[in-house]
């Protein structure tokens, strides 16, 4: 009997030490999320060089084609300080609320994305 309450401790002290010190559902270890941190920094900065690079092409082409360029770069450049804005947010955000930003953001950033992508292709 003495062996099996020493059993039954163990595993009590077991389960208890696993809930104490498990870390929370979504949470990430802090440098984790500053890895992330800084890989999101330099795709926002690749983002806005292609941007800029776009706009330097854009500038080149023929006056009926650059109203319309002109606007579109207008809500790209838009769109790119949305995301910019969101990862603020996200850089600020308690563990809790990390994830559920994080996917804002990557959202923002698609969005981003496709948008250079289809007025990069306008601009070939």
């Amino acid at each position: 009997m003495g062996a099996l309450l020493v059993t039954l401790l163990a595993v009590s002290f077991l389960e208890i030490a696993a809930v104490d010190f498990a870390p929370a559902a979504g949470t990430q270890p802090r440098q984790q999320r500053q890895g992330i941190q800084q890989k999101i920094q330099s795709e926002l900065d690749d983002l806005a060089s292609k941007i800029r690079a776009l706009e330097s092409k854009a500038k080149k082409s023929g006056a009926k084609d650059r109203k319309q360029l002109d606007k579109d770069l207008k809500k790209l450049n838009s769109e790119l300080r949305a995301a910019q804005s969101k990862f603020q947010r996200l850089k600020s955000a308690s563990a809790d609320a990390w994830e559920g930003l994080k996917e804002d953001f990557d959202q923002a950033v698609d969005k981003v994305r496709s948008a250079y992508e289809r007025l990069a292709d306008k601009v070939r």
